[in-house]
């Protein structure tokens, strides 16, 4: 309803114009507040009021997970597992895995991007040097052996593959990789990477397959059989 004045400055309702026009402006300015602070992760998962649906929203959600059915949701995530979509100069995106993500939790993306600076880590398992594997399984073998005769804790095993560091541009979609940042970035949908890992079943890096171990082939010890026109061996004697 537009508010017109009078000759004495004072709008028909009573209120002086200069007043009506801080009140237009305290209004804006609210509406303005209301609407940033909706729109906000932490607006998304705040307690509602009883009786509306976010309150019934947020009991089922207690509910499912006092029962099981869902993981209980952390309180901050510094850890992501996911699918590489598009490798760029120096960030990348991924589609966060399904089992990371609450889907009752509000404001929570999928797609994140993460930047890649200089202290950014990345790296891939690769097979390490066969014999210097076998050494340190001979050393882990004396290792156990004592460490259970001596009723001590059993030490970690080597392990055959060990991380190589590499570059951005060396990841590809698809790619599945674990990425660490220094803070919590559980709704953040860009952060800064401490860490890229690439996984074991990644696309672009596999391992080489471990060989099949298979039983030896059976030996054959029986003699050869006799030439054309010779006499057969003599039988072995009787015990």
């Amino acid at each position: 309803m537009p508010v017109t004045s009078n000759k004495n400055g004072r709008s028909k309702a009573g209120m002086s114009t200069p007043a009506a026009v801080v009140m237009l402006v305290v209004g804006l300015v609210a509406g303005f507040a209301v609407g940033k602070y909706a729109s906000s992760p932490k607006a998304a998962n705040a307690p509602a009021a009883a009786g509306t649906y976010d309150a019934g929203y947020a009991d089922a959600k207690a509910k499912l997970e006092k029962l099981s059915v869902i993981a209980p949701e952390p309180d901050h995530l510094t850890q992501l597992s996911g699918n590489v979509l598009e490798v760029k100069t120096s960030s990348f995106t991924m589609r966060v895995d399904a089992s990371v993500l609450n889907p009752l939790v509000k404001g929570v993306p999928e797609v994140r991007e993460v930047r890649v600076t200089k202290g950014t880590a990345i790296t891939v398992k690769v097979k390490r040097d066969e014999a210097a594997y076998q050494r340190d399984l001979e050393a882990y073998d004396k290792e156990l052996s004592a460490a259970v005769a001596a009723g001590k804790s059993v030490p970690k095993a080597p392990s055959p593959y060990e991380d190589k560091k590499i570059a951005l541009a060396d990841l590809k979609a698809t790619d599945h990789v674990v990425v660490t940042a220094d803070h919590d970035v559980k709704y953040e949908a860009s952060f800064d990477a401490v860490s890229v890992a690439v996984g074991y079943e990644s696309r672009t890096f596999v391992p080489e397959p471990i060989p099949e171990s298979r039983p030896p082939a059976p030996t054959d010890n029986r003699p050869p059989p006799p030439k054309e026109g010779e006499a057969p061996p003599p039988l072995p004697p009787m015990p």
